[in-house]
């Protein structure tokens, strides 16, 4: 697969699904994910970072406040990779959402997942529990 770095949860979640499934969500996610480039180029005339991101609320609060009189411009310098990033990993989630429908395949006669076992030995665990778990097992 290709080297993307996905949050956990879209990792495991990409196992389940075929090649073809695979390669359709990969194509829509290079369609829509953002650029650390292109959000500097927004950034440096006139600070439309924010637009690019999709994030309004926080475009329209830096052109009437004039970015903190140029203060949150200069330490938007420095922050666009990980704002970038964040979308990135937020977009990689909301199309594993809307591709989960493609993969869903009922399951009767195979052996239980690694998270069916887990919940089942934790019945009091949530799911967000079982990602922890999985993310120490990993940082071993």
């Amino acid at each position: 697969m290709v080297s993307i770095n996905f949050p956990l949860i879209t990792q495991q979640r990409l196992q389940d699904f075929s090649e073809a499934e695979k390669q359709a969500y990969l194509n829509e996610y290079k369609r829509k994910k953002k650029s650390v480039f292109v959000a500097y180029l927004f950034l440096l005339p006139l600070g439309w970072h924010y637009a690019y991101l999709r994030k309004w609320g926080l475009q329209i609060l830096c052109f009437l406040t004039l970015w903190g009189f140029l203060l949150w411009w200069f330490v938007d310098w420095f922050r666009v990779p990980s704002l970038v990033r964040n979308y990135n990993q937020d977009l990689s989630i909301a199309l594993l959402k809307d591709f989960s429908w493609v993969s869903e395949k009922k399951k009767t006669n195979e052996a239980p997942t690694a998270m069916q076992k887990w919940l089942k030995e934790n019945p009091s665990a949530s799911l967000n529990d079982f990602y922890k778990n999985m993310r120490r097992q990993c940082n071993l």
